[in-house]
């Protein structure tokens, strides 16, 4: 990532995409988009290109509190490209006790493309399974 004007374009577009929550990384605590990806920056600094790791990001897209079923979203991101790349995010619903109920899987997804939080809740919701509808993107 080039600088703080591509970084601040990279996380407008998670907001406008509904991504407004707060994330989980390698860090020792959440933290918003801005604060991970500065620590994620700061952290690769003189690191070769070739072994750098794509960021990892987790955030929930649906919670009702414990015991509740829940939907949450782990990503990949791939920083070190001109325009940074979604390497694979995976959605999940899971019930009360975190057993997976439904999951879905996007790889190679660039930032112009991707879904909003509505459209990843809805490939992993199990109404939409059970009627056989198919959803795309």
């Amino acid at each position: 990532m080039k600088s703080t004007q591509h970084r601040d374009a990279l996380i407008d577009a998670f907001q406008r995409k509904g991504f407004t929550n707060m994330f989980m990384s390698e860090r020792d605590s959440p933290g918003t988009l801005k604060e991970i990806i500065d620590d994620y920056l700061k952290s690769i600094k003189d690191t070769k290109a070739e072994t750098i790791p794509d960021l990892w990001l987790s955030t929930y897209l649906h919670w009702n509190g414990e015991d509740q079923s829940y939907i949450v979203c782990n990503l990949w991101m791939n920083l070190q490209k001109e325009n940074p790349v979604i390497s694979k995010m995976i959605t999940e619903k899971k019930n009360g006790q975190a057993a997976p109920l439904n999951k879905s899987e996007l790889i190679n997804i660039s930032i112009d493309s991707l879904p909003t939080t509505k459209e990843l809740m809805a490939l992993v919701e199990s109404s939409y399974q059970k009627k056989g509808k198919s959803r795309r993107l």
